[in-house]
């Protein structure tokens, strides 16, 4: 039997590794087993040089051109084609739908790592899955499809001699020693490790393996600055076993959230095959698997009781108290406030006593107001990012070279009122905060919707959330709503609709940037994301990317802005009527439209019958270099709509709707 495993990669990480440990298994078994990396994510290679090395000729990498896959497929002539993770996440749709004909001559088995596919939106349908926990199961139920569970297997290592194994890490035996292995993303948690490391004295070292990807640049680089003694961070590590064997504890951090969960980690049973103590969060999709485990202990968000837990595993006794709270005291949300009050005293003494640590000076004055400020040493490309306090978006960032007792300012645009406080950061550290006077609390919070630091969102956020552009008396989401958001950015529309009822959402967006976090920004909600633009043919099209507000345009549109083009990439896009029938959207109660003067190309390729299917649009419609707004204007008049305009100059503020006969 000749199996086909199709990776979306082989970048080190979880689902590369379980594919090796089954390649490995499977080759044991005398099967024949081809390896297909879609995409080649560049250095990070400890897994695909494996794979390489057991397969020699019998793995492939695609390049440029994608369509090699079925190339591949004619020579292969695979029994099973095998996909480690949902083709929804990551194939082309054009790709799939051929990978999945109804002609195929092969069997398609599909394995996800994640756990917040919502199975409403699967839309490839295999002949079966082959499950990683018991947690997907049920949620797939519906599909009637044979399904079975592959478990990351826990195999029993014998512990080497612990002196002898971390000496020849160069450490030192004498002190104790945890690891954290993982790429380094929110999800993954590092933050809170680093922030425990610096409870204990550097009589217990803190050990960090795993990935620090340039698409996450934006969580890890910030913990990078004024790292405690204790903290060590090894980077990607061929040989992780020797971690695993040597060290005195695993702490797995993660708690993830709706939009980004854990499915079934596997440094947890890496760890458990070598015998290791672990400290780590009962999450619900683990459905109970580590409680009979001697070896787990488990923790929460408070972390003087996660530091007593590590106490007693290290066998350093117990401990009254941490940060003047007793472990594991369940303490009110004033106490709590306090507690962090003294901590950061704590950490700011700390910091003023480390001469590696720059110490930054703030003041404030006027409304809208003016940041002045200083530091004392001379910094080199220092990023200064101002966000909102509530919920965390960039109002603000630039990078500068400060020297030390030069005095720096920068003024805001957007007045007190309008913001719930200011909080400033140095290279990703919070250095300074300033309350404001917006009491009103938002539905949008860092813990449940993610954005790139770099991209200036807050006034998105505000324009949507706020202000209500896009809401009118005769022209507003209703529950029970069906949504088309063209140009869904971050998902803050989307998000908006949610919030006022719609029952179902379509988001077309087609920039990878704000596409990777969209998905996780609507994870688990009534939401399908189209990763596509709108143009005149379906097909592919070149989309020029803008720094910014994540700007991205379509190449021959003709609105750029003028002088911060950051490169090009080829995109998927949709005529918008093939897009209609692709998704099977037969209604649409409400259509959102800002895309950046691709509107001229959507209504004029919209058919008459597809209109009519709409019932009311809000947009942004941009003047485009001689075009006239009436181009796009008469047309929805002449659809049957009713149109207000608002604004002036380069952007108007479109509301159509149908009045019931």
């Amino acid at each position: 039997m000749d199996i086909l495993f199709l990776l979306s990669h082989c970048s080190t990480g979880g689902g590369p590794q379980y594919s090796l440990t089954l390649t490995r298994k499977l080759l044991q078994a005398h099967l024949t087993v081809h390896v297909i990396e879609y995409n080649d994510h560049g250095g990070y290679r400890v897994q695909k040089d494996q794979f390489i090395s057991l397969l020699g000729h019998r793995y492939h990498t695609l390049g440029s051109d994608k369509s090699e896959l079925f190339t591949h497929l004619d020579q292969i002539k695979p029994d099973i084609v095998h996909l480690q993770e949902f083709p929804e996440y990551w194939l082309p749709d054009d790709m799939a739908r051929r990978l999945y004909s109804d002609d195929r001559t092969y069997r398609i088995i599909e394995t996800s790592h994640d756990s917040g596919f919502d199975p409403k939106t699967k839309r490839f349908v295999p002949d079966g899955f082959a499950f990683i926990s018991n947690f997907h199961p049920p949620q797939y139920a519906e599909l009637g499809l044979p399904t079975r569970i592959v478990e990351y297997p826990i195999e029993d290592h014998v512990r080497p001699d612990r002196s002898e194994a971390l000496t020849s890490l160069q450490l030192d035996p004498n002190k104790y020693h945890i690891l954290n292995v993982g790429l380094f993303t929110p999800r993954k948690n590092q933050a809170e490790v680093i922030q425990v490391a610096r409870m204990f004295g550097n009589d217990v070292m803190f050990h960090f393996v795993g990935n620090q990807a340039p698409n996450f640049a934006g969580y890890w680089k910030p913990l990078m600055v004024g790292l405690p003694k204790n903290v060590k961070i090894w980077g990607e590590r061929s040989d992780i076993d020797q971690f695993y064997s040597s060290m005195d504890l695993m702490y797995f951090a993660s708690k993830g959230t709706d939009g980004d969960r854990e499915t079934n980690p596997l440094v947890i049973r890496e760890a458990l095959g070598w015998h290791m103590p672990i400290v780590m969060r009962n999450l619900e999709v683990y459905g109970g698997k580590y409680d009979a485990y001697d070896l787990v202990s488990y923790i929460g968000d408070d972390l003087g009781h996660t530091v007593g837990v590590i106490r007693e595993r290290l066998g350093l006794g117990s401990v009254e108290s941490v940060n003047g709270v007793p472990v594991g005291k369940v303490v009110s949300r004033v106490e709590a406030l306090a507690i962090a009050n003294r901590t950061l005293e704590r950490a700011e003494a700390e910091r003023k006593q480390d001469p590696d640590d720059p110490v930054f000076t703030f003041s404030v004055d006027g409304n809208p107001p003016k940041f002045t400020y200083s530091v004392d040493r001379n910094m080199e490309n220092v990023r200064l990012t101002f966000m909102d306090a509530d919920t965390g978006l960039t109002i603000y960032t630039h990078v500068l070279s400060m020297k030390g007792g030069g005095s720096y300012w920068t003024q805001l645009e957007q007045r007190l009122e309008v913001l719930s406080g200011v909080a400033v950061k140095a290279n990703g550290c919070e250095v300074y905060r300033l309350a404001g006077r917006r009491n009103v609390a938002s539905v949008i919070r860092p813990d449940n919707f993610v954005t790139d630091e770099l991209d200036r969102t807050w006034y998105t956020w505000f324009e949507v959330f706020i202000k209500e552009d896009y809401n009118s008396s005769l022209c507003s989401v209703e529950p029970g709503n069906v949504v088309l958001d063209c140009g869904a950015n971050y998902g803050f529309f989307t998000r908006y609709a949610l919030e006022k009822g719609a029952a179902k959402v379509y988001s077309v967006e087609p920039d990878v940037r704000t596409c990777r976090y969209l998905r996780k920004n609507v994870a688990g909600k009534p939401v399908t994301i189209i990763p596509a633009a709108i143009w005149e043919q379906t097909g592919e099209s070149k989309l020029e990317l803008y720094t910014g507000s994540t700007v991205s345009v379509l190449d021959g549109v003709g609105m750029k802005p003028a002088d911060n083009k950051v490169g090009e990439a080829l995109v998927n896009a949709y005529n918008i009527n093939d897009l209609l029938a692709d998704y099977k959207i037969d209604v649409i109660d409400f259509m959102k439209v800002d895309i950046e003067g691709g509107e001229y190309i959507l209504f004029d390729t919209i058919t008459d019958e597809n209109l009519a299917k709409v019932r009311k649009i809000a947009m942004e419609l941009h003047k485009v270099d001689d075009i006239s707004y009436d181009v796009v204007l008469d047309r929805l008049i002449s659809g049957g709509f009713d149109v207000t305009v608002d604004g002036m100059g380069q952007t108007v503020l479109v509301h159509a709707w149908r009045v019931e006969k």
